[in-house]
């Protein structure tokens, strides 16, 4: 919405992610409405129209849902200290699930509503979206790896109404230089990440430089100790190895990488005729294009097997190869 001199907004920022905008205008009709990643060109404000509630067997641990109503009821009392500024009554705020009615149309994602009229009506005054998935990107990532997999979610961002946020993350936001030349540009940098649900670690030769390096075990460990969703695709699945991921699950790999794989973990079993491993929290990919596959997985698992089939369609993926 453009600014005006008749129609003026205050912005302010900190409640969860995004942009909140306080109303001036109708005395008995304020209203606050956070949206997410308003200046992203894709934009994350849309919703499912079908009513299906979200997943929430992300991981064994609390799943999307349960995480992101926690980080909501954290935000309510920012909230209120935001609507004592404004003419919102204070008294009334709560946190709705999906499929919860409170007046108000409650899209398939968490929501913070409150009355903010004289007659009681209730509004939605904040949103968190339902899933963000980050796709790492470093040097001498091999290209495949996570532009399979980001033409999978992104895809599935597009189709569905659901509110998923895809970004590609990066020691820093400047261009990388991937196995084969290309050139790509993280959208964010890991400190300035937050928490995301899923995490996409791809291959390449890149991951040999990561093996060892104690920040890169740290950053992995704590990811997966908050509660996201750990998948790597190729030799990804190294870095997760020396971390100590992979200790006592199955796990696949690029067909040629087993030999560094297993030495870097405890009773790591390799599946090396396997195109993606599930093992609950973490999903392991084999080589280059099988991290299409396990992206397809991905989207049957957090949303249906019917959107994941029609992911697939869109793609055109039905890999008959020549030779």
């Amino acid at each position: 919405m453009r600014r005006t001199q008749q129609d003026d907004h205050r912005h302010v920022r900190g409640v969860g992610s995004g942009e909140q905008r306080v109303h001036q205008g109708a005395p008995d009709a304020a209203s606050l409405v956070l949206r997410q990643d308003a200046d992203r060109p894709h934009g994350n404000d849309r919703f499912r129209r079908d009513g299906r509630p979200a997943r929430s067997d992300v991981a064994d641990g609390p799943g999307v849902l349960e995480r992101r109503e926690r980080q909501l009821v954290d935000d309510v009392a920012r909230l209120a200290q935001l609507v004592e500024q404004t003419d919102l009554p204070r008294d009334g705020l709560r946190v709705l699930r999906p499929r919860e009615s409170c007046g108000v149309d409650a899209p398939n994602r968490l929501v913070v509503v409150g009355p903010v009229s004289s007659n009681d009506h209730w509004h939605i005054l904040a949103r968190v979206a339902a899933l963000r998935i980050a796709i790492a990107v470093f040097e001498d990532v091999e290209e495949l790896d996570f532009a399979g997999p980001w033409e999978v979610l992104a895809a599935w961002r597009d189709l569905g109404e659901g509110d998923v946020e895809v970004l590609l993350v990066g020691e820093s936001t400047a261009p990388v230089t991937c196995a084969k030349g290309l050139r790509v540009v993280p959208d964010v940098s890991w400190s300035d990440l937050g928490d995301v649900d899923v995490l996409v670690y791809p291959g390449g030769v890149g991951t040999r430089a990561h093996v060892g390096n104690a920040t890169i075990r740290a950053r992995v460990r704590a990811l997966k100790e908050r509660g996201t969703l750990m998948t790597s695709v190729c030799t990804g699945a190294l870095v997760y190895a020396d971390a100590g991921l992979l200790d006592g699950r199955p796990a696949t790999t690029y067909w040629r990488a087993f030999d560094e794989l297993l030495p870097l973990g405890q009773e790591i079993e390799p599946r090396p005729d396997q195109r993606f491993v599930d093992d609950g929290e973490i999903i392991t990919a084999a080589g280059v294009s099988a991290g299409i596959d396990m992206a397809l997985h991905l989207v049957g698992r957090l949303d249906s097997p019917d959107r994941a089939r029609e992911v697939r369609r869109y793609i055109q993926y039905d890999p008959q190869p020549p030779y």
